[in-house]
């Protein structure tokens, strides 16, 4: 065994540190809650509101303080990264949520709880196995070929089709000009293709040239992925690299966790005092209402819709030859005519998911899932590729799997299944339990 990563495994010092940043981390969340989320969304169609009950708010800090002390303080494998993001993406914007109004059902927090343990338990499992997988020749090579390839493909047929004659790169124009572009470029099995390319294959070349050191590589595929955004008009594709590059910079050089909680607790801190000092609503919209606050109450949303109305039972999607489906839109646009926005996408993650498609054991089974792929990647990186370029390669996909998507879409249109290919066919051989 590794002498090095045995001390590693024995060394508790780092844990302090990491339930302090939580701490702050999730006290930041509630300070912004009260004085930005609340004054400012409360008559909004997904409203947030403000009714305390020192119980249900202490009830709410232990629920996070339990998931909390789960962590490890240092990276280990790749599933220690895996929880902390979880936990931080997951369980402290919904805890904030509950724990600010009483009058906030229980049950959605208590079916994200059931969800985050489920996952707990299955990605650290030793006693189950990940597939064994046969190692192929010179995959890496194939691997970018094809890459370059695809992505070739769609900067061609993105002119070709005209999609790139209506350059958008103004973020508050994006619904101006999506729609019409997206009827132009996203044409039959192409509406697949082009995210494939954009949140994954050229991802992959990002972080293969980050791999390499090769960063002139990385300007030319940072300025094709905004060139993407300005025809497509959807804001996660410029965040995506972003993601994988500061998973690069941060954990090449350490195997520190508290810092990924400090940094978002120093983001939600500017945030939250542009807003309050300058009167700039932007970022703090983006960076805490967008990526904690919406997701959390949109599981609220679901489990409202779906404790009243019939279940879906994967009718949609694998099991349409077994199951009616029982609504005339898909899912998200249900809740969204819920909301009073019948052109709105209600896009949720693993919990409303799978509680819509069979309730709790729809979680559950989601949850063992998510949690399996999660183990998979933890035995396969484990030889030829670096514990950070495994984290940058899905983040973003588990991102998505968490809060903003059905996992089964997850795992099929956004990246989280050629995320796991790469890593199998990137390492070397030997690696498997």
């Amino acid at each position: 065994m590794n002498t090095a990563l045995t001390k590693r495994k024995l060394d508790y010092s780092s844990f302090p540190v990491l339930l302090m940043a939580m701490a702050l981390l999730r006290g930041a969340l509630d300070l912004a809650y009260l004085g930005f989320i609340n004054p400012v969304y409360e008559e909004h169609f997904l409203s947030f509101k403000y009714n305390y009950n020192p119980t249900q708010y202490f009830l709410s800090w232990l629920c996070y303080l339990l998931c909390s002390v789960t962590l490890r303080g240092r990276l280990i494998e790749f599933v220690d990264f895996f929880l902390l993001f979880t936990v931080i993406i997951l369980i402290a914007p919904i805890t904030s949520v509950w724990g600010m109004d009483v009058q906030r059902p229980i049950e959605p927090l208590a079916a994200t709880l059931f969800a985050f343990f489920i996952l707990l338990i299955f990605s650290r499992s030793r006693i189950i196995k990940a597939p064994y997988f046969p190692t192929i020749k010179n995959s890496r090579i194939f691997l970018l070929i094809i890459s370059w390839i695809l992505v070739a493909f769609l900067i061609t047929w993105f002119i070709y089709s005209g999609g790139a004659s209506t350059l958008n790169f103004d973020p508050n124009k994006v619904y101006l000009f999506r729609e019409a572009n997206s009827k132009i470029v996203d044409v039959g099995f192409l509406a697949y293709l082009n995210l494939w390319v954009q949140k994954f294959f050229i991802i992959f070349l990002i972080v293969y040239s980050l791999y390499k050191r090769q960063f002139l590589v990385l300007v030319l595929l940072l300025i094709i992925q905004v060139f993407f955004y300005g025809v497509t008009t959807h804001k996660i594709i410029l965040f995506l690299p972003l993601m994988s590059i500061g998973v690069w910079y941060y954990f090449r050089r350490t195997d520190n966790l508290a810092t990924l909680p400090m940094v978002i607790f120093i983001v939600i801190v500017l945030a939250y005092t542009i807003y309050k000092y300058y009167g700039i609503e932007m970022p703090a919209a983006m960076l805490i209402r967008r990526t904690f606050y919406v997701p959390a109450g949109m599981t609220f949303e679901w489990f409202s819709f779906f404790s009243e109305n019939p279940m879906v039972y994967w009718s949609d999607e694998a099991l349409s030859l077994l199951f009616e489906y029982p609504y005339d839109r898909p899912i998200p646009y249900v809740v969204g005519i819920t909301l009073e926005n019948e052109d709105l996408a209600a896009n949720n993650g693993l919990v409303s998911a799978g509680y819509a498609h069979a309730g709790w054991f729809g979680i559950f089974i989601y949850a063992l899932v998510l949690g399996y792929i999660v183990r998979i990647i933890n035995v396969f990186c484990r030889k030829g590729i670096p514990l950070w370029m495994a984290l940058a390669l899905t983040i973003g996909p588990i991102k998505t799997a968490l809060t903003d998507s059905d996992l089964l879409t997850s795992i099929t249109s956004h990246g989280l299944l050629f995320s796991v290919i790469i890593i199998i066919l990137f390492r070397n051989r030997g690696a498997s339990e």
